[in-house]
């Protein structure tokens, strides 16, 4: 088969057979299509063909590399898709915080602004005065996983307010925050925010006891999910293989219309639907476990 010049594919096999010059192709790559229309571009994702090939090119990592590709994405990527409007009766602040770009959460009930806070860490002074603004009380803290950048603030937090800190049962003793307040929840088990019931959805694969906190349309992923990513499974506890699972048979089950609320800035937008993110998210593109664990994970053994 003869590719066209500059197409995914070319671009994919040039950059896996020449471990130079990969900066040129790539801007002359980029050059080219922005100043014509993509015409495949629902046949062929870009980031699914270029990014293995630039990994197994020892290219991938590279401060220009991501700035290059983030700069495509904007420039094609349709980040004004139609949203869902968020359920009349929820609080839902989304606040960016601290050095790795942590999400951070309000979430709770606008009848009675009773708050829980999802993932506290970095800035606890910045979150109590915001709920302070804001006429919030807050009654209960949700932990989607204990890594260190998600409850950093845990302590301090429940030093000003006395309230439950929920995390998941399967959460091993080395993730688990050590406090009293601390309580440990089953998977699909509902906590009361108010009069908002939130369900706690067990998705393991970035540590093994990791949860996101679903109400109607609404889901807060944490580091299972990101816009057009996925949690690491490299780390103490991770594993990419339950990952695969968590992906495709928890989260891709729900509807098209759920909103992701991720737990970092990482992609190019702060919130998409399950439907676009079936759509542009490479880790959700997959055929198999096994192009999952090598094509997007790096696992070949």
């Amino acid at each position: 088969m003869i590719f066209p010049p500059y197409s995914f594919t070319y671009l994919s096999m040039t950059l896996a057979q020449n471990t130079t010059n990969n900066h040129a192709y790539l801007n002359k790559y980029i050059m080219h299509y922005n100043t014509i229309r993509c015409e495949f571009w629902k046949e062929i994702d870009w980031v699914v063909t270029i990014r293995p090939a630039c990994r197994q090119a020892g290219y991938e990592g590279t401060g220009d590399f991501e700035k290059i590709l983030f700069a495509y994405r904007k420039s094609f990527c349709n980040n004004n898709r139609t949203m869902t409007d968020l359920p009349e009766n929820l609080i839902l602040k989304q606040m960016e915080v601290g050095p790795a770009g942590n999400f951070i959460y309000f979430i709770g009930d606008a009848r009675t602004k009773e708050i829980a806070v999802v993932d506290p860490a970095w800035d606890v002074d910045f979150l109590s005065s915001e709920a302070e603004k804001n006429g919030f009380k807050i009654t209960a803290v949700l932990l989607t996983h204990g890594h260190p950048d998600h409850v950093n603030g845990l302590s301090e937090l429940l030093s000003k307010h006395d309230v439950p800190a929920y995390i998941s049962k399967h959460e091993p003793p080395f993730y688990k925050p050590s406090h009293d307040n601390i309580v440990e929840v089953e998977d699909h088990q509902k906590i009361m925010i108010g009069g908002i019931e939130i369900e706690c959805i067990w998705t393991p694969g970035h540590t093994p006891g990791g949860q996101c906190f679903k109400y109607d349309n609404v889901l807060i992923t944490g580091d299972t999910l990101f816009i057009d990513g996925c949690g690491r499974c490299d780390l103490p506890g991770g594993d990419a293989k339950l990952m695969y699972e968590t992906l495709y048979t928890i989260i891709m089950a729900l509807p098209d219309e759920t909103l992701l609320y991720t737990g970092h800035q990482y992609g190019p937008a702060s919130v998409a639907t399950l439907g676009s993110q079936k759509e542009t998210n490479p880790y959700l593109l997959c055929s198999s476990m096994k192009e999952f664990l090598q094509e997007r994970m790096g696992i070949f053994s």
